[in-house]
């Protein structure tokens, strides 16, 4: 696909869209997220996620870059799902949380199952606010970020949002020993 082919369009919100006129691959782009569609290995898919990555740049982001993941989480493209979401969770019981939870989704604890519950479907489709996330609870006292799952990417932000706290990834059974020791 020639760059010729492309047409970009700025909306007043600072969206960026992209399409790939005449082929299958499309793509969304926002200031928050670029996601291309088609198989990961096409040349298409991969000179589109390029063009998301300068498209990102070119409205001001300090740092882009291609991320795997298996579904858009946290754009506009889950709105749909959302919806399908909350009513999944009003069929749900929920209990009122033992401990405080924030949601990173608007920095706020809930405690009411209703809440919880907006909040989740919310999450599904709205940007994640980690930073301010982090903020708050590291004035809330907390000393410790511990990161669960594969890599150490939240770990490295968490140092630069929270400088003072331990920032810890469970990457192997010796980072878990460490965690669990206070090492």
């Amino acid at each position: 696909m020639s760059v010729s082919r492309r047409k970009f369009v700025k909306t007043a919100s600072a969206a960026v869209a992209l399409s790939a006129i005449g082929s299958r691959a499309q793509a969304l782009a926002t200031s928050e997220i670029f996601i291309p569609s088609g198989p990961p290995q096409s040349t298409n898919y991969k000179e589109l996620a390029m063009v998301g990555v300068a498209a990102a740049k070119a409205a001001g982001a300090r740092r882009a870059l291609p991320l795997p993941v298996s579904v858009p989480s946290h754009c506009a493209l889950m709105r749909g799902a959302a919806t399908a979401l909350t009513a999944t969770l009003h069929g749900t019981r929920l209990a009122q949380p033992a401990i405080p939870v924030i949601h990173n989704v608007d920095v706020d604890e809930h405690r009411d199952a209703d809440a919880i519950r907006d909040a989740l479907a919310r999450q599904l489709w709205m940007p994640v606010r980690w930073t301010d996330t982090i903020v708050r609870l590291a004035r809330q006292g907390v000393t410790r970020f511990v990161e669960c799952g594969p890599g150490k990417v939240l770990a490295g932000l968490n140092r630069r949002i929270a400088d003072d706290a331990a920032c810890l990834a469970l990457t192997d059974p010796d980072a878990l020993a460490a965690a669990v020791q206070g090492d």
